[in-house]
């Protein structure tokens, strides 16, 4: 790869959360492998430092976190241990997501199922959008993208029973309007703010229950004009063009990575 490329992410420091697996391993490999040194955070530290390990073969620095995305103290640890291994932080994924283990009707969820999920979930991804943004105001740049879904655009039909994932869907749809909010916030420091919003992957585990999503995973594989359901590698070049300077002037917004799904 030439030095000079508009995708080369050489000198960066990445923050990945929900880094051990799926898709968030495959945003790691993508930016090593575009030049950046990256930090691997997962709740699993085994686990987290396995993918840390995994990069070492694209010669830059790598580290495994582990933490819990969404508590406070973890995450103020989390930023402070990348800063203090790596040196400061340029990139963060948030791609870290809570399973929704209780797929349910408004009225049939448990506020304290709700607050698992959704509550958990967005003032998780406030507390690290608070943390990281000052520093990356300093150094007049940064940039954070979050993971979001495409079923935060547009409710599925009632096949398989994602539909039902109501927490999950609805924290989803937060977290892409806090997500543009920070564009418009700190757009006069040099930050960027973007959001993927992946469609069906054979890597996610949205619900617990799996009979109901093999029957949506064929629906969706059927409406999709690319006749397939996503792999983990799909998200790989989109992961760099959104983290690196081919995005320079790309901010606030959305990005669906769906095969054509919500065409």
């Amino acid at each position: 790869m030439a030095s000079n490329s508009m995708f080369d992410l050489s000198g960066k420091v990445a923050l990945v959360t929900g880094a051990s697996s799926g898709m968030g391993k495959a945003i790691c490999e993508a930016l090593a492998e575009y030049g950046a040194d990256v930090a691997c955070d997962d709740l699993l530290e085994k686990s987290a430092r396995e993918t840390a390990e995994s990069l070492k073969k694209f010669g830059h620095r790598s580290i495994g976190l582990s933490g819990d995305a969404f508590e406070e103290s973890s995450i103020q640890k989390m930023v402070e241990s990348t800063v203090k291994q790596l040196g400061t932080i340029d990139i963060v994924f948030a791609h870290a997501g809570i399973v929704d283990t209780t797929p349910a009707r408004i009225h049939e969820l448990s506020v304290a199922d709700w607050d698992r999920v959704a509550s958990r979930y967005i003032r998780g991804i406030f507390i690290l959008m608070k943390t990281v943004f000052p520093i990356m105001m300093k150094k007049k740049s940064g940039n954070f993208i979050t993971t979001s879904a495409a079923t935060a655009l547009f409710p599925l039909p009632p096949v398989g029973n994602l539909h039902l994932a109501t927490s999950y869907i609805t924290s989803k749809s937060a977290v892409i309007m806090l997500t543009k909010i920070a564009a418009r916030q700190y757009g006069e420091y040099g930050i960027r703010a973007n959001i993927i919003c992946p469609g069906y992957h054979k890597s996610l585990h949205h619900i617990a229950d799996a009979e109901p999503m093999d029957n949506m995973e064929e629906f969706i594989k059927n409406m999709t004009p690319l006749g397939r359901v996503g792999e983990s590698s799909d998200i790989k070049g989109l992961a760099v063009y959104l983290a690196s300077d081919a995005s320079r002037f790309v901010t606030g917004q959305i990005v669906t990575e769906d095969g054509g799904f919500m065409a």
